[in-house]
């Protein structure tokens, strides 16, 4: 997106954001979803502090709600993963993934989009932990990352071509990351 339909979907949001805080009645529900609809145009901005701030809104503010989507929880867990991994936190991020992983696999078909986007984002935190490994000298842990890297991106490319138009960008993305991944134990 461009900054400019950026800028204009965060003065949406931020006037809705207002509107839903004088109602008197509590909407969690549509709280949460526009915290973390927030927390993804200040992603895309590239302010990953203001993206996490909001993604902590939403979590909490969805927590309280009685009637929760679990779409919406395994949205916003897979939202703080990725935000987690731009602060490094890459261990923290797996688990947020796996958490958004466990209630699509329950909600969902066996093929959905949705799922590759988690495996996809998953297959990126084991590639940064592997990366973390060789750091550290543990080469060992370092090929266990990277291997389980190539395999959720294939699992997210598999997803992908069950259940998208070919040619999608989804599906471009995902493959380009596992010739990334593939190559990434070659690199340095």
């Amino acid at each position: 997106m461009q900054t400019k339909e950026l800028d204009n979907a965060l003065k949406h949001y931020q006037k809705v954001l207002q509107i839903e805080q004088r109602n008197q009645q509590k909407n969690y529900s549509g709280l949460a979803s526009t915290y973390n609809n927030l927390g993804t145009v200040y992603y895309n901005l590239g302010d990953i502090d203001q993206a996490d701030d909001y993604f902590k809104k939403a979590i909490k503010s969805h927590d309280n709600d009685e009637n929760k989507n679990q779409e919406l929880t395994a949205t916003i867990f897979s939202n703080i993963g990725f935000v987690l991994n731009n602060k490094h936190k890459h261990e923290e991020a797996l688990i947020c993934f796996q958490k958004s992983v466990i209630i699509r696999i329950n909600i969902y078909p066996d093929v959905h989009p949705s799922l590759a986007v988690t495996y996809n984002g998953i297959a990126v935190t084991c590639l940064h932990l592997g990366r973390t490994a060789r750091e550290k000298g543990d080469i060992e842990t370092e090929q266990d990352y990277y291997q389980r890297a190539i395999e959720y991106a294939r699992k997210a490319i598999d997803l992908d071509e069950k259940s998208l138009p070919k040619e999608h960008p989804q599906t471009e993305l995902h493959k380009k990351n596992l010739a990334y991944f593939e190559q990434s134990p070659k690199l340095n």
